[in-house]
């Protein structure tokens, strides 16, 4: 029985919709799901699931030998996560600190609503690990073009507001004609008890289909779907938020990126890897030649070091020897090793070129430790790459962020709690129009050593920044905890003061320092019982000379 009133009920029969697009559309909908299991999606999201899996280094869909071939038992197969690494490498920087959020009240707006809400919203990141979730949304819209984030509301009073990212092979779409960006409709397939599920969001509607069960010996899932349930969708939107690798500004929603191409270079390394080892294996053993050696005589198997043959010499026409009987190794040029290894390498570099990774940042190899300016250089192709791509993902965590104090704010006002109802109409006052501001890290290498402490060094020289900075910066504090780490410093030196008789300066006082009989043997006192300033040692510049150089000497 549906949950939904009569009055808000879509049709999926052929009748009832009268003009209405929306009801028309899920009626579409529901027959592709039921009746066409998906048939139009099914190419994209085989390809979105391969990708995905190269990406985590699972290659038990692709073997390295075309099927059928005769495999010798022992042969193992090599595989390298090529693509894993790229997409680490063009991801590493931009959510490696994620950016400070803050909602910006705009002109004439109270600002107490925007600093609310923006509390709030700084704790339901905090509880979702939202930079993580980021941080992998851009990994894998490397993969497969788009990730989604879906948006829900729970129970935990704790965690309020949950958020779930789903690659490209985990959701379908219906896009809207007009705005093909905004989709009239998400579809999330998951697994659930040896099932495909998938769960269908519209604006008013929330839908379950499922696929039968899969039976022990099933090695694929079921494509049937039929529907088991339907709800009235309690947030009266779609709950899901988009990435993309190339920002949707076209009339497609599905945008492509190097997530196939660099599946297939993967796929051809792999067996590139595979075949070359196979031919370092087998091509490389040496094998026993024997000259004028009688006929049917073999050499003893296995051979071993020390033995001692007696080979039998072939005779010729007078029965006589033909000419000593000899046995020697015959063994490939081994010259093609490197020459494949060449290419292979070359190949690699030249892909990681033209996807914009240096191939330096991939390679571990390096004569030396590199300097701290070395390492930013070979990294500003990708930190340049990460700072292009700070616009679109400040749009998309715009979106995001609307979708969460819009469905936060109906969330709690639904709650009997004063506090909140109070924070429900804070977040409902400035859902529409956040004024989202991030505040992106600074993306290049904070390396220790001697450059990094000549920049700290030249910054407090200058009054630009302050300890308090210095030690947030270096050792990833907040300001309350390097106070405090400061406070310790303070007490600590004051006590090392206090016990080895340090003036202000770390120097010993007078009353501590050495006397003629105590610690300071060999220094010289003063009148006063101090100790006076230790006498100058001359150089070779002050010595005596004939010429008519300055002859005068400091002394005491």
């Amino acid at each position: 029985m549906s949950l939904i009133p009569p009055s808000r009920r879509a049709r999926t029969d052929d009748q009832g919709d009268r003009g209405d697009f929306r009801a028309a559309s899920l009626r579409q909908i529901h027959r592709e799901i039921v009746e066409g299991n998906l048939r139009n999606e099914r190419a994209r999201l085989d390809e979105a699931l391969y990708n995905l899996e190269f990406y985590r280094g699972d290659f038990s869909r692709f073997p390295v030998r075309p099927p059928g071939q005769q495999q010798d038992p022992t042969r193992y197969p090599r595989y390298t996560p090529f693509l894993q690494r790229v997409v680490w490498a063009l991801c590493q920087h931009l959510y490696a600190r994620g950016p400070a959020r803050r909602l910006r009240a705009p002109a004439g707006m109270p600002a107490a609503p925007y600093d609310a809400a923006s509390r709030w919203l700084e704790g339901v990141y905090r509880r979702n690990c939202a930079d993580a979730i980021w941080q992998e949304a851009d990994r894998l819209t490397v993969v497969s073009g788009v990730a989604a984030i879906q948006v829900a509301a729970g129970p935990d009073p704790a965690r309020p507001i949950r958020l779930r990212l789903w690659d490209a092979s985990q959701f379908v779409v219906w896009e809207d004609p007009d705005e093909p960006t905004r989709p009239v409709a998400v579809g999330t397939i998951d697994l659930f008890d040896r099932r495909r599920r998938l769960t269908l969001y519209t604006d008013a509607v929330k839908r379950v289909y499922v696929t039968q069960k899969l039976g022990p010996d099933d090695a694929a899932g079921g494509t049937a779907y039929q529907q088991i349930s339907e709800a009235e969708n309690p947030y009266g939107l779609i709950p899901f938020a988009f990435a993309w690798f190339h920002m949707p500004v076209g009339s497609d929603f599905w945008c492509g990126s190097p997530g196939c191409l660099l599946r297939h270079v993967n796929d051809g390394l792999n067996f590139g890897l595979t075949e070359g080892f196979d031919c370092v294996r087998y091509n490389l053993r040496p094998v026993v030649l024997l000259k004028n050696v009688r006929g049917g005589f073999r050499p003893p198997s296995p051979i071993r070091p020390g033995d001692v043959w007696s080979l039998p010499e072939m005779a010729d026409a007078t029965g006589e020897g033909g000419g000593g009987a000899d046995a020697a190794y015959l063994q490939a040029d081994s010259a093609f090793v490197a020459a494949s290894w060449e290419d292979f390498r070359s190949y690699v570099d030249m892909v990681l070129e033209h996807v914009g990774v240096p191939p330096g940042t991939i390679k571990m190899e390096q004569a030396s430790v590199a300097s701290g300016v070395r390492v930013i250089a070979d990294h500003i192709p990708l930190i340049q790459w990460a700072e292009s791509r700070q616009r679109p993902f400040a749009r998309y965590e715009d979106e995001l962020a609307k979708l969460v104090l819009t469905i936060g704010a109906g969330h709690l006002g639904a709650q009997s709690d004063r506090d909140a109802l109070a924070t429900a109409d804070a977040l409902g006052q400035v859902a529409a129009d956040p004024g989202l501001v991030l505040r992106w890290a600074d993306m290049y290498p904070y390396l220790p050593g001697p450059d990094r402490n000549a920049d700290d060094g030249w910054l407090l020289g200058h009054h630009l920044t302050s300890r308090t900075m210095v030690l947030m910066k270096r050792e990833q504090l907040t300001r309350a905890e390097a106070r405090q780490r400061l406070d310790e410093i303070a007490e600590d030196e004051r006590h090392e003061r206090a016990v080895l008789g340090l003036d202000a300066g770390g120097r010993p006082r007078a009353e501590h320092g050495p006397g003629a009989e105590g610690r300071g043997r060999g220094a010289r006192a003063t009148d006063g019982g101090g100790v006076g300033p230790p006498p100058e040692v001359g150089g070779p510049d002050d010595e005596d000379d004939d010429g008519d150089g300055d002859e005068s000497k400091s002394s005491y």
